[in-house]
């Protein structure tokens, strides 16, 4: 019987899934050690690698600036109240 080696976020279970030859716990530490900037970055190639919606979704967005289709933060919130 091998060890459990499950996580949970947000409640949900995730079964870590790292055939890299970095341990989960070491993967972890290094990037707790980034900066808040660099960790953005790692965590958005590490989306666009390995999620076609995600660069899907961004060439949509650069399409819709491209054709003007955009809103000013006022106005795509214009009425909406703090919760």
């Amino acid at each position: 019987m091998h060890k459990d080696t499950s996580y949970s976020i947000g409640g949900s279970r995730v079964l870590p899934d790292l055939n890299i030859g970095i341990r989960f716990a070491d993967l972890v530490k290094a990037l707790k050690r980034l900066s808040k900037q660099d960790r953005e970055v790692f965590l958005e190639n590490l989306l666009a690698a390995t999620s076609p919606k995600y660069l899907d979704s961004i060439k949509e967005a650069r399409e819709d600036y491209k054709k003007g289709r955009v809103s000013s933060h006022s106005e795509a919130f214009r009425g909406k109240k703090k919760k």
